[in-house]
């Protein structure tokens, strides 16, 4: 069959390549990914809202009595305490009465978290195996999940001793049922005895029964800091982000305000997906301040005001 030029089939020919760029513009840029402007493409975050895990480090040493829960999409809510064994944070998230407020104001499926560790505490051997002597416990009060914040981590010898830890304890954590995170600061933890930090980081982020790790992205808990952790980020092998490239672990980071996520001029979402691309799956937010109509993937974005756009209302001390 023989296709004659006519002025009807120039007319299509003319559709379709005006057409042509919408249609590539789709098939790079799929729904809900993607937003054109005039000169670029501006990238939103890489999930939907629906599918982000989103959180707060609900600081337990504010009560329960002070207690404002946390935003309607929030998909954990975190017992922050800060003591180094697991005993001494349970007992405590169990003491000041929070447990049952720290999902309460979600109205989507929330798992409740208990943290291990924090700033100035060390994690080794011993903390590890106390939290998998703990499980029933944990479980019992109402915990879905155990979070190890590791800014300061020791080995028995060797870097291979403490990732060979941590996967024994994440391995018995999840056989006893309960979920498995890790926090750090920046990029790896701050100290490493016996170790190198970067190698750690590797082994967390290769481990099967590791849920999650969450890079902790400011130093004084206001400013987004993308910098790696600068204790290590001289050392061979370097504790730099590149090391996150390859993980099969999910990469939540920790950020002051939620709109630093993907909202802000300069923001995670956009700086590990141009830089490294490293598809992140969610933040967890630490200051105790929300507004329960965020929405983490907006159309059109808001500008955040100078304090972010959730500042209305305070978790805690009201």
């Amino acid at each position: 069959m023989v296709f004659k030029r006519t002025a009807g089939s120039n007319m299509v020919k003319a559709l379709i390549l005006a057409l042509l760029p919408v249609a590539l513009a789709f098939a790079s840029c799929p729904s809900g990914e993607c937003e054109e402007t005039a000169v670029v493409q501006v990238r939103k975050s890489g999930r939907s809202k629906r599918d982000l895990m989103i959180g707060y480090w609900a600081w337990a040493w504010e009560g329960a009595a002070n207690t404002i829960p946390g935003p309607a999409n929030q998909t954990m809510g975190i017992c922050f305490s800060g003591y180094t064994d697991a005993q001494t944070n349970l007992n405590f998230c169990i003491s000041e009465g929070v447990i049952p407020y720290i999902c309460s104001g979600s109205d989507v499926t929330c798992t409740k978290w208990m943290t291990v560790g924090g700033a100035g505490t060390t994690t080794d051997r011993t903390v590890l195996s106390g939290a998998v002597g703990l499980a029933a416990s944990i479980r019992s009060a109402g915990f879905d999940g155990v979070i190890f914040d590791s800014e300061y981590v020791e080995a028995q010898s060797t870097s291979t001793d403490l990732v060979e830890d941590f996967y024994e304890a994440t391995a018995n954590l999840s056989s006893a049922g309960l979920m498995v995170g890790i926090t750090t600061s920046h990029s790896a933890p701050l100290g490493c005895t016996n170790c190198n930090a970067a190698e750690v980081v590797k082994g967390w982020l290769a481990d099967p029964n590791l849920d999650w790790i969450s890079p902790q992205l400011y130093s004084n808990g206001y400013s987004l800091e993308l910098v790696p952790t600068s204790d290590c980020s001289t050392e061979s092998p370097a504790c730099t982000w590149d090391i996150y490239e390859n993980a099969i672990v999910q990469i939540v980071p920790s950020v002051p305000y939620a709109y630093m996520y993907d909202q802000a001029s300069t923001n995670a979402v956009d700086y590990f997906k141009d830089t490294y691309n490293i598809t992140l799956q969610g933040y967890i937010q630490w200051i105790q301040e929300v507004d329960s109509s965020f929405n983490p993937d907006p159309s059109p974005s808001p500008s955040p005001s100078p304090k972010g756009y959730y500042g209305r209302k305070k978790w805690f001390g009201r």
